[in-house]
């Protein structure tokens, strides 16, 4: 990779102006953004406002599914939004693509290795994109992208200490393939194992989940809104290992399933049968709506994050 990641990064997704800014300001340098969260725009004001050098940043952007057509018109969006010249690295968002403005309509004729990555490896040749990667992506479908040029760098997945994906984490490792560990606090639900080192640590639950990921070699991109909270997720890198007694403790924690809805349907052999069902009933319901009705989800969310950031200005 072109740039070296900070280990510990700021998920941006949901997050205002405000509230990126103060996790620049608590010290977050490796910020965490997708076309699909619909506040590029905030990110890239909140680094404006920062001062801080953008060659200090690490900026990570992703492709919505019904973009893998347009990946081009998609980073430059984001470029534009970011208020900057380049990304750090470049994401495929989920290892499914849809029809435009068809959410859940599956477009079965693109092949990523063969449709959508010469045309993200044009980016890096252009220079507005330094590295790219995927998110979601399991072993078969992280397989035909090994040995691509550009190499595929990154896969982001869910991993924390109720959901250790050790299967997929392996598969990667052994590819030369980061993982970068998203929603790596498991939604907040702190194990009471993860109290235990915490005590004896003099350090937070929260802390300890993130330091066990680094110790496997993963980069966290925890979400916070609390420049306090922020600060404290980055002190996580600087805590020492865990030794083996505290690795037995949170190996306890496993539970093999993931604490996170599947959206697109993708996850069969780590989702909660109830998630299955209910996820199956809603893209059988959702292909025939967008399919009747076309929407533009990605347009969407950058309207509800512009809502909010008005919102927020108009009452304070």
């Amino acid at each position: 990779m072109a740039a070296a990641i900070p280990v510990v990064g700021l998920g941006t997704s949901r997050l205002l102006e405000r509230e990126i800014l103060g996790g620049i300001e608590a010290g977050a340098r490796h910020l965490d953004c997708a076309r699909f969260y619909g506040n590029e725009a905030s990110v890239g004001r909140a680094i404006a406002a920062s001062g801080v050098p953008r060659p200090e940043f690490f900026i990570t952007t992703k492709v919505w599914p019904d973009w893998m057509r347009r990946v081009r018109e998609s980073v430059e969006e984001s470029l534009r939004d970011l208020q900057t010249s380049y990304v750090d690295l470049l994401l495929l968002h989920w290892p499914v693509a849809w029809y435009p403005n068809r959410p859940f309509s599956r477009d079965r004729t693109l092949d990523f290795a063969r449709d959508v990555w010469p045309r993200m490896a044009d980016l890096v040749r252009e220079g507005k994109v330094r590295a790219l990667g995927v998110s979601n992506f399991d072993q078969a479908q992280l397989s035909p992208l090994l040995g691509l040029d550009p190499p595929c760098a990154v896969n982001q997945i869910e991993s924390h200490p109720a959901f250790h994906n050790d299967r997929l984490v392996e598969f990667c490792r052994a590819n030369s393939i980061l993982c970068v560990a998203w929603g790596p606090l498991g939604k907040g639900r702190v194990p009471a194992e993860l109290e235990i080192i915490a005590r004896s640590r003099r350090c937070s639950p929260e802390q300890v989940a993130l330091r066990w990921n680094l110790d496997r070699g993963l980069v966290v991109i925890p979400r916070s809104s609390n420049p306090r909270n922020v600060r404290s997720n980055l002190e996580a890198d600087a805590l020492s290992p865990l030794d083996d007694d505290e690795r037995r403790l949170v190996q306890a924690c496993d539970r093999g399933r993931r604490r996170f809805p599947d959206v697109v349907g993708i996850w069969p052999a780590t989702a909660h049968p109830l998630a299955l069902a209910l996820g199956f009933l809603l893209h059988c319901v959702a292909s025939l709506l967008f399919y009747l009705f076309p929407l533009d989800l990605v347009a969407l969310s950058t309207r509800r994050a512009l809502k909010r950031e008005l919102l927020l200005n108009t009452y304070l």
